[in-house]
This record gives structure tokens, sequence and C-alpha cells, in this order.
């Protein structure tokens, strides 16, 4: 079989071991020093990811379905605690690594490759700053990994099955964030100015893929089309109007964000190269023939500008994190191969070494900073809340409540740490939560949530509670919930008031 020419892989197979155990070491890492520290979850999108994946509908009111899908089934194996959940966040982290190493082999030798995945390890997103966060933005990263991977197999050797496994990959990254499509359009176009494949070999494998990916995001967008499209809603929503010099004024905002996110690994790699004692003189000759590392990293932060002046929004800086996938790659292939990459790598151990101890003594620090880890802070109180709200509905009525409604983002936090699968709504609104089936929801037993924990917050209480009457009617019982939390010595500002209405379910007899 005629086969598209590729560099051949500068790193065999057997020297990837180094490379896997270093992403399985941050994995690792990640995931011990979030548990051990952090204590509970802070971000209300993880509980609103398991809230809406356990009704396993084709959406919801914000984001496509797949990742709140894929956090529903991982729930189905773990228990449902904060720890589970950061290993799922590793996890996800590690086999967009692995991926992303399998493309990288290509066009690296085993030194370059283990410096560029270090770096890209040091990106703060991807570890000390976010690493603990699943949501719809970081669950794409392994299929974008994994459809680069796809697509340099199919360009190699023109068969049909990579092209299809690529579409299957376009088509989930999509499922979990639509601005995954641009960003896979900017890979497959740095892609072929690097490669220069057979023109047929490229319209071939696209319209494979692309046939493959439609089929599989189908479903989703007959859903939308019958919901009323509530996640492009969401998103006209959340993201402000471009408009001159405030585009612009944004735009450098946006870029001034994703040079913060990277200063770590510049940095590194700064003090690596210059430390002195190699002896090496620069000379511009033998630069990396296929440098397609810096060609997506580059290509896809313009596409990525380019989608948001087309879409009429200001960009923001959290769009260059998954490019920044690529961001080690990049660098690496800044640099020819007759630097000393030997040396490099061994100084990359070590500073990857004393990057490992920072991290794991600075969220040491924090976790022993006072009121920290006290139950009754964040999600903390919220989590308190839906265990105390629980038990009171059982001792009532004998067992868990098949819906939750109340303030945001209560009613998902209740779904995640409540024993049992509870359904939960947007706030009271049954139109808002189209993931959510109507009929179910009037005939099963309910309980709603209200109040806020961020702040005594008497008058939005009484507005859901008054919500949640004109919804439902009168409850057949409630409670009231009072914590107190660490703050100033005024003892009424420091209390938290939830007021917790329960409704069995109907009776049919």
């Amino acid at each position: 079989m005629t086969t598209t020419q590729l560099a051949a892989p500068r790193t065999a197979a057997g020297s990837l071991n180094g490379v896997v155990a270093l992403v399985c070491l941050n994995a690792l890492l990640c995931f011990a020093v979030f548990s051990l520290t952090r204590r509970y979850l802070d971000y209300s999108d993880m509980v609103e990811n398991y809230a809406w994946g356990i009704s396993w509908a084709l959406g919801n009111n914000k984001h496509p379905p797949l990742f709140g899908w894929i956090a529903a089934a991982w729930f189905g194996i773990f228990p449902k605690t904060d720890g589970a959940y950061y290993l799922l966040a590793a996890v996800n982290l590690l086999v967009s690594f692995l991926f992303l190493a399998l493309s990288m082999r290509r066009f690296l030798s085993p030194p370059q490759l283990f410096v560029a995945v270090a770096l890209t390890l040091m990106f703060s997103r991807f570890g000390v700053d976010a690493g603990y966060k699943y949501n719809a933005n970081v669950a794409q990263y392994p299929f974008i990994a994994a459809f680069l991977w796809a697509v340099l197999n199919g360009v190699e050797t023109r068969r049909d099955r990579w092209w299809v496994l690529s579409g299957v990959f376009v088509a989930a990254a999509v499922l979990c964030k639509y601005s995954a499509a641009a960003l896979v359009v900017a890979m497959a176009v740095a892609a072929w100015m690097v490669l220069r494949p057979d023109l047929r070999i490229v319209l071939r494998g696209a319209g494979i893929a692309a046939a493959v990916s439609i089929v599989l995001v189908a479903p989703h967008v007959w859903w939308e089309i019958r919901h009323g499209w509530p996640s492009l809603g969401y998103m006209e929503a959340s993201h402000g109007a471009a408009a001159g010099p405030s585009t612009a004024a944004a735009l450098l905002d946006a870029l001034s964000g994703a040079a913060q996110y990277s200063a770590l690994p510049l940095a590194v790699w700064m003090a690596i190269n210059l430390w002195p004692g190699d002896g090496w003189r620069w000379s511009p000759r033998e630069r990396p023939r296929q440098r397609l590392g810096l060609a997506v990293y580059a290509v896809s932060f313009l596409m990525t500008c380019l989608s948001s002046w087309a879409g009429g929004v200001d960009t923001v800086a959290a769009w260059f994190i998954v490019p920044s996938l690529f961001v080690g790659w990049a660098i690496v292939d800044g640099l020819p191969n007759t630097r000393p990459w030997p040396l490099l790598r061994r100084r990359m151990v070590w500073a990857y070494a004393f990057y490992a101890v920072a991290f794991a003594a600075i969220y040491a620090g924090l976790a022993l900073y006072p009121g920290r880890g006290t139950p009754s802070q964040g999600v903390a109180l919220q989590r308190q809340l839906a265990l105390d709200a629980d038990a009171a509905f059982k001792a009532r009525y004998g067992g868990s409540a098949g819906f939750a409604a109340g303030d945001f983002p209560l009613p998902y936090a209740f779904s995640f740490y409540a024993p049992g699968r509870t359904q939960s709504l947007f706030s009271n609104d049954v139109a808002q939560s189209p993931w959510i089936d109507p009929s179910a929801f009037r005939q099963g037993s309910k309980v709603v949530l209200c109040g806020t924990v961020d702040g005594p917050g008497t008058q939005v209480r009484d507005d859901c509670v008054a919500s949640a009457t004109r919804l439902l009617g009168e409850p057949a019982s409630g409670q009231e919930f009072t914590y107190t939390v660490p703050g100033t010595e005024d003892v009424a500002a420091n209390r938290r008031v939830f007021s917790v209405l329960f409704y069995p379910a109907a009776r049919t007899d």
C-alpha cells in the first residue's frame, strides 16, 4: 500500500517509558494533593455536571451532554465523593497527555519529547491552578489530543479506519463543547500546512471524518432544535457583545491572561536553557523540519481569535486553555536539534521535581490556613445541607427524594452529595430544565432547598419559597436548617439559614 511520507517516529515505542512514567506520576500528584488538601469541592460546575449526566438526556441548558454522561458513568463505578471527582480530573489529564505524546513522538527525539511533555504539565491550568476541575472545557482535552493522533495515522496509512476514528473524536469533543469544532479545524489546517499530504488523502479523510461526526452529533442537534437551542442561548447570554475598542481591549486582556497561564513553563524553559555549563552556542542550522506543534499552537490561537470575532463576542483568556495543550511542543519546536537535549532533559527532571515539591507544599500550606478546611464554608456547607435535608426527608417519608429544586446551585449539590440518584432542576424553573421529564417531576417526590451560602440571604430565601409554592403548591412539610460560618464578630452576619420544603410523591390510588 502506498503511504504518505511522514517523518519516521523519532522516539521508539520503548523510549516512551520515561514519558509515560512522568505523566502517571503527575496524575498521582494531582490526585493526592487535591484529595488531601482541598477537602471539599468549591466549583459548582462539578456538581452541575453530575446532575445533568444522571438524566442521560441529549442536552441541558448550557452545554452539550457528553461530559455529564462521563461524570454519571464514573460515579456509577466510584462513590460520590470529592476525592473520586479529583481522580476523574487526574485520569482525564493523564489520557490527554498520553495521546499528545503519541503524536509528538513522530517529530521529537526522546529527550525533546520528555522536555515538551514536562513543560506542558507545568502549564498552570493543567496542574497547580486548576488541575482538580472537570467540566465541559476540561472534558474535551483527551478527544482533541486523540484527534491529532488519529489524523497523523490516517495521513500516513491511508486507511479509512483512522479517519472514522478521527470523526469519532471530533464528535466527542464537540459533544463536550461546541468551540472544539473551531479548534479541530485549526489543527487540521496546521497539519496540512506542515505535512503537505496528497490532496486526495485530505479530501477523502475529511469527508469520512465529517460524515461520522455529523451522524454522531445529529441526535444532540435534533434535541437542541426541539428545545429551542438552550445551550446557544446560554452562550450568547454569558459573553458580552464585541464592539470596536472594547473588542481590542478584551483581546489584549485575554492574551495577557493566556501569557500568565504559560508563565511557569516559559520560565522553566528559559532557566534550563540559560543555566551555565552546556557549552552550546546558537546556530540557525538544523531546525526541526516538521514543526507541527508550533504550527498547531499558533493556528489554534489565531482561530480562537477569529471565532470570537465572527461570533460577535469578546475574547476571554479561558478560550486559550485548550490550545495550550500544545504549549510544550511549541516551545521545543522553537529551537534546533543541535541543542544539547540530553542535558536539557536531565535539567528538566530536576525542574519537575522542584515543581512537584513546591506544588505539594503550597497546597499543604493552604490546607493549614485557619478556616480553610472547615465544613461550614462554601460548597462544604452545601454538602452538609444536602446530607441534613436528605436525612430529614427520609425520616418523614422513608426514602430519598426523586427530584430537587431551589436556589442555584443547592439542588445540584443535593444530587451529588445526597445518597441515591436525585435529579435536579435549574432553580425552580421547569422550562429552563429541559433534561427533566415534566410529568415525572410533577408526580415524583421533591425537595426544594432555598437560601444562599454567600450571606444571610433572607430575601433570596423568601423569593425561592414563594416561587416553589407557586410552582408546586403548599409543601407537605418543611424545615429550617441553620449553620454558623467563620467571619466577623457580627453573629447575625455569620448565620446561614436555609428553608427546605418537602413534597412526597403524588398518590396514584
